[in-house]
């Protein structure tokens, strides 16, 4: 009997699960969509007659259709992981030139907004799977990035832990609330909708973080500090 509850209760939480993401994905691409078609209406009627204004309008339609382009490939994403048919391939490879080469994807971002990144994380080899690393990374800074005011610091650093390094991702900013700070992993849990909004977050770069950390028996965290936020998460030393 207390094993077909347990089973019972769990089949609940799986479809509340799955209403919640329906619901979830059908609130993030409504948006998007209106304002693609609203914009798309105005091309085809002649609303503006100039060309900037063209532009502008076709702007914001790509603008639109790769924020919904990012929600669905990091939805297969999640999915592919938690279906475990995404594992990783460990290999050897050095942590800390990977973090700069990652960081230096956002370089164009960082310089625009005088945001100081500074990587202190010495180098090391680890075994990891690079590809879904390079995700965790640019989950992570993209956040740490969404996160920092302009002229504001993000520091990369690391302590060793027996046979893994962790790795810790601080930036300058207002603190999580405290009780705020488990919820932050779940599938589009958003502390500040309008403010993800306006950065383009989707609410499952942190549960896609998790996930590949989790599929890496691997663990990963977050806390606050007096001036900001740290994010991290552990590798084995390879």
């Amino acid at each position: 009997n207390c094993r077909l509850e347990e089973e019972i209760k769990k089949e609940r939480q799986i479809d509340e699960m799955r209403q919640n993401l329906i619901a979830n994905v059908s609130h993030d691409l409504k948006t998007p969509l209106a304002i693609i078609q609203g914009y798309a209406e105005g091309l085809r009627e002649n609303v503006k007659d100039t060309q900037e204004d063209r532009d502008f309008y076709c702007s914001v339609i790509i603008d639109e259709a790769e924020r919904m382009n990012k929600l669905v490939r990091q939805i297969l994403t999640l999915s592919q992981l938690e279906m475990g048919k995404m594992k990783p391939e460990i290999e050897s490879f050095e942590i800390s030139s990977f973090i700069d080469g990652t960081t230096e994807k956002f370089k164009l971002m960082f310089d625009e907004r005088d945001i100081h990144v500074t990587n202190l994380v010495p180098r090391t080899i680890i075994a990891a799977d690079s590809g879904m690393l390079s995700q965790v990374l640019v989950n992570l800074i993209s956040n740490a990035a969404d996160h920092t005011a302009n002229g504001g610091k993000i520091i990369i650093d690391s302590e060793y832990l027996e046979q893994k390094i962790r790795i810790r991702i601080f930036n300058e900013g207002n603190p999580i609330p405290e009780d705020e700070l488990d919820k932050i992993w779940l599938s589009f849990y958003k502390i500040d909708k309008a403010r993800t909004r306006t950065y383009g977050g989707t609410g499952i770069g942190l549960t896609i973080v998790k996930t590949i950390m989790d599929s890496h028996k691997n663990q990963c965290g977050v806390y606050n500090n007096e001036n900001g936020v740290t994010f991290w998460f552990d590798l084995d030393i390879g």
